[in-house]
């Protein structure tokens, strides 16, 4: 004999009369697990986030701060296409900049160790460096505890970008310096030696004895 349909069908006010029986349990549960999340919430010790911002200079021909970034792609190994920004980036988050932080703040003794990869990795985690797609401002963020010593170092990364820029700025001019001496005492040489040639021909041929005679005959 089939079974009536109605006897597997629930309807909502049967839903409604069980939620309503365990109505005391279900606010328990949910008390329990927001009493809980708070007290997590409030063991999680507090860290603050400072950020600084730089608006890179846009194109790679303009003067003043794109002077000193205008060589760097070739220096630091990234394709030519690269933009300030990622060049920036790429400085920001070298090892030279970073252990001049770690330097300059004694990060080896506040993260208690003497290995410095680790202090590195320690540091960059704290680090977040990021482009803005559209407007092309990097932001440069370090989280601490303590919301002074966040805000210190995030202005030290800036000082630091600013140093390295300067550093490279120096070398590239003083490369290309270099370069322009060389040219001009090789160009210096080459015109003594044309010289020397073209006297060596004239004496070689007569050209000077031919010049004193007429000049004697006058």
């Amino acid at each position: 004999m089939p079974l009536e349909e109605d006897q597997y069908e629930i309807s909502l006010l049967d839903i409604f009369e069980i939620l309503w029986r365990k109505k005391f349990f279900i606010i328990f549960i949910t008390f329990i697990f927001g009493v809980a999340s708070i007290l997590y919430a409030l063991s999680l010790p507090l860290t603050y986030r400072a950020e600084c911002r730089i608006l890179p200079p846009q194109g790679r021909t303009g003067g003043g701060l794109m002077a000193q970034v205008g060589g760097l792609a070739d220096f630091m190994g990234l394709p030519s296409s690269a933009t300030s920004g990622r060049l920036m980036i790429g400085i920001l988050q070298g090892n030279s900049v970073v252990d001049a932080i770690i330097e300059r703040f004694h990060l080896m003794e506040k993260f208690s160790s003497d290995i410095r990869v680790t202090v590195r990795a320690a540091t960059l985690g704290a680090l977040t460096v990021q482009e803005d797609a559209r407007s092309g401002i990097i932001s440069v963020a370090f989280i601490d505890q303590d919301p002074v010593f966040a805000t210190n170092i995030a202005n030290a990364f800036v000082e630091e970008l600013q140093k390295k820029l300067q550093e490279i700025s120096f070398e590239d001019a003083q490369q290309r310096r270099n370069f322009f001496e060389n040219q001009l005492l090789q160009s210096q040489r080459e015109l003594n030696e044309a010289e020397a040639n073209m006297i060596n021909y004239q004496q070689s041929h007569g050209v000077i004895a031919r010049s004193e005679e007429h000049t004697s005959e006058l």
